[in-house]
């Protein structure tokens, strides 16, 4: 369940980060809420601007 809850977070974040440029304002503390690493945290709100670039 927290797999797919980080990766819905992640994707909304890095979708509203790829419009107006906050999605980190977004990601980050919604995602530290839930608790994983921080490492964890910064991986998962960068890897989907991947697909948005394309």
């Amino acid at each position: 369940m927290t797999i797919i809850l980080l990766l819905a977070i992640s994707f909304a974040a890095s979708f509203v980060g790829t419009l107006a440029g906050s999605g980190g304002l977004i990601g980050m503390p919604s995602l530290l809420l839930i608790g994983p690493p921080i490492h964890q945290v910064i991986g998962s709100v960068k890897f989907p601007n991947v697909f948005f670039f394309f």
